[in-house]
């Protein structure tokens, strides 16, 4: 399995950072 899945990745998505894997918009 994939640990990063699991865990808070954040993304810079136009100009704000999003949660993968807890907020998805």
């Amino acid at each position: 399995m994939d640990m990063k899945v699991e865990t808070l990745s954040m993304v810079e998505v136009d100009g704000e950072y999003k949660a993968i894997g807890y907020f998805i918009k």
